[in-house]
């Protein structure tokens, strides 16, 4: 028997085998996308070329075998050129690429009229190993360097795919990369028959390798939904492939060897006959399986498969509640109503005081909430803590009766105490958190092993869903907590700083009208009175009117607004200042993020704050050309504003205060301006952002979310320009 024949017919349909099966699945998958079908195209033309290659070696003429071996180097040609293909379609580049991809069509073309001749295929002559093999023309040789050429583009522009890409893309391109390099590189090894030439640790186990691709980039589709392609079967597909697999070398083992020792005879219809049928059997016997069972369950244990089911959903659903009296009631209510069971009640550990509490507790039996209290010397407690497994009052009666226990005694004791019949544990770490006390079911059933093994699974979901709800209570306890004293702590500052800003205006006016009886005949301190005192009044309300402003702020009237009108209409506001000051501005501005919806007015108030704040910080800066920058730009579905100022700076210790109410480092600030601007910023759903270094520049950082329509272009010129000449 020749088993290296018999090797290399294997490795051939094999490879047939496997890459049809991936094609078919590609095809009917994505054929409507370029790239899953250049790729099925692909599959499909090396399946036909490995089984074409096949079959030449059973080829009994020559005549025979030059049919077979134009038919499988036919696909040989077309192989190069649509893998090309198919790879400028996954790294979708196939535009920039036309020219390449019609070059090789048009190589592809002048080769397949060719292989009709003497020139590509001279002749066949008989290896002992593979039967026949035809023997290459001169044209021959020059496909070959047009093969080589149009895999080396593939690869690299799949390698340049790869490394620009980043994440799942990257993934997928990694797998496409290594599959489809170890499937071309085990498949060349198929031209040393060409030019007769014999590797014997090459071939003919190279042509296995093949088959290596197919499974690589299936795994790529189920792991990473290449080619955008989500097997819904996936658990079917990986059983089928698994079972295929060993069923297949079985039937390897079994009829080709048995073929060949035995009767020293084989027929290879017999074994592509036994492995279709392995095939099909193999994807039946699951799907088959999980039928039959739901059916039986379904009509011949109806109630129990019911509740099975409802609790199979209700322990999923658990993790998403809160609250955990509602959690703990919804646990007992569901068990009573679908396990149907006299009582359900749960005991929870109290880690204040180290007992265990009924929490909640439903039924013709149920236990009154917090009333009773298990501690950890209880006999049921005790026996949890070190067995840890569900107790059923019925089997440790029977253990009792065949050989007498103490401890169990009380267990059973303690358990007729509450009228349960089966106590359930739930650990959490190896801890004991919790205890679940059923009595009997309302049928008179027993509880068997399968709804032991349900509570256990259910336990093990409610002591995740009991921390989850313990550490959500705690956390709104300390930030209740929290909040109240910071709400206290800001009143505290308010008052403060409403003192400190309002004594000052009363200290004058209290001076001057201690003055008045004095010196009321003296026009010049009247009119100096009425300027001070006036101004000292208007003061006071400016402050009153900001602080309104900012504990109850207006609604903001939003509507479509152009951003950089609204910047350049209030920096035309402070021409005077800004020309004053001999300040350059620059702007950046995007044209992607030039409308947003807001409040024209209120962000008008942001910027003239933050304008002001900036001109103001410039004014004793002697040393630095004066500039404010002004730039927008769209950033990961928001649109960001950057003012920043050649000012003196803010202290690092200073820079967490400055949005607080009444905090200033100004002499005759207000302090509000800042917590203004935060507060209309917050109520636009956006944020701001402060930078600065002391002496150095300051900026401001604004994100607002971009609006949703497609943004219009702003009338302001991008670029950087400078907007007034100094004076």
């Amino acid at each position: 028997m020749n088993y290296y024949l018999l090797f290399y017919r294997l490795a051939l349909y094999l490879t047939s085998f496997t890459s049809l099966s991936l094609g078919i699945i590609v095809f009917l998958k994505a054929y409507r996308t370029k790239s899953g079908f250049m790729f099925a195209t692909f599959t499909t033309s090396v399946a036909l070329w490995s089984f074409s290659h096949a079959q030449m070696s059973f080829a009994k003429t020559p005549d025979e075998a030059i049919l077979w071996a134009r038919i499988l180097q036919a696909f040989v040609v077309i192989i190069p050129c649509v893998f090309l293909h198919f790879t400028y379609a996954i790294v979708e580049n196939e535009k920039e690429h036309r020219k390449i991809i019609l070059f090789a069509y048009s190589g592809c073309l002048i080769f397949l009229l060719l292989l009709f001749s003497r020139l590509f295929i001279k002749s066949v002559i008989f290896l002992p190993n593979v039967n026949y093999m035809f023997r290459p023309g001169i044209a021959y040789h020059f496909f070959l360097i047009f093969y080589i050429t149009l895999l080396v583009f593939s690869f690299y522009n799949l390698y340049e795919g790869y490394k620009t890409s980043t994440g799942l893309r990257a993934n997928q391109l990694k797998y496409v990369l290594l599959g489809t390099f170890i499937g071309f590189f085990s498949a060349s090894s198929n031209f040393q028959y060409v030019y007769n030439i014999t590797l014997r640790f090459f071939n003919p186990y190279a042509t296995f390798g093949v088959p290596l691709y197919a499974f690589i980039i299936t795994y790529a589709i189920l792991k990473h939904r290449l080619m955008d392609i989500n097997l819904i079967f996936r658990k079917t597909v990986i059983y089928g492939l698994t079972y295929s697999l060993c069923l297949g070398l079985f039937s390897f083992v079994v009829i080709l060897f048995g073929q060949s020792v035995i009767h020293n005879v084989l027929d290879i219809r017999v074994f592509g006959i036994t492995m279709i049928g392995v095939l099909i059997i193999v994807l039946s016997v699951k799907p088959l399986d999980r039928l039959l069972t739901i059916l039986t369950d379904k009509f011949l244990f109806h109630k129990k498969y019911e509740y099975h089911q409802t609790l199979k959903a209700a322990s999923l659903g658990m993790i998403s509640v809160r609250k955990l009296d509602k959690l703990l009631n919804l646990i007992v209510a569901i068990i009573t109503k679908h396990v149907r069971v006299k009582q359900a009640t749960i005991f929870l550990l109290d880690k204040g005081r180290g007992n265990f509490i009924a929490r909640a507790s439903k039924g013709k039996l149920k236990v009154p909430k917090d009333y009773l209290k298990l501690n950890r010397q209880n006999p049921l407690v005790k026996y949890l803590l070190k067995n840890k497994d569900p107790i059923v009052c019925e089997e440790l009666k029977l253990m009792v009766k065949q050989n007498y226990s103490q401890e169990a005694s009380r267990i059973i004791e303690e358990m007729e105490r509450f009228n349960v019949s089966l106590c359930v544990p739930s650990f959490l770490k190896g801890r004991l958190i919790g205890l679940l006390l059923l009595g009997e079911k309302l049928s008179g059933d027993m509880y068997t092993q399968e709804d032991l093994s349900l509570f256990n699974t259910l336990s093990i979901q409610a002591a995740l869903a009991i921390e989850n709800a313990q550490a959500y209570e705690e956390l709104s306890e300390t930030k209740d907590k929290l909040f109240e004293a910071e709400k206290f702590a800001s009143i505290g500052r308010l008052a403060g700083g409403i003192a400190h800003e309002i004594k000052n205006p009363l200290a004058s006016i209290k001076t001057f009208t201690e003055y008045m009886n004095k010196k009321f005949d003296n026009p010049e301190f009247r009119a100096k009175f009425q300027r001070i005192v006036g101004s000292e009044v208007d003061r006071i309300n400016h402050i009153v009117e900001q602080l309104i402003f900012y504990a109850h702020p207006k609604s903001a009237h939003l509507r479509e607004t152009n951003l950089h009108e609204i910047i350049d209409a209030t920096l035309s506001l402070l021409e005077n200042e800004i020309t004053k000051e001999r300040i350059h501005v620059k702007k950046n501005y995007s044209p992607e993020c030039g409308m947003i919806i807001s409040d024209p007015q209120q962000l008008e108030q942001v910027f003239l704050n933050l304008f002001l704040n900036s001109i103001q910080a410039m004014h004793n800066n002697k040393e630095t050309e004066k500039e404010l920058k002004i730039s927008t730009s769209r950033e990961n579905g928001s649109i960001k504003i950057i003012i920043s100022d050649t000012g003196t700076g803010i202290p690092q210790d200073l820079l967490p205060k400055i949005f607080e109410p009444f905090f200033t480092t100004k002499e005759k600030g207000s302090g509000l301006g800042l917590a203004i601007v935060k507060s209309i910023i917050e109520n636009h759903k956006g944020k701001i952002y402060a930078e600065s270094l002391s002496g150095s520049k300051t900026t401001f950082s604004i994100i607002f979310p971009a609006k949703k329509m497609p943004c219009k272009k702003s009338f302001s010129p991008a670029g950087h320009y400078r907007m007034l000449d100094p004076v």
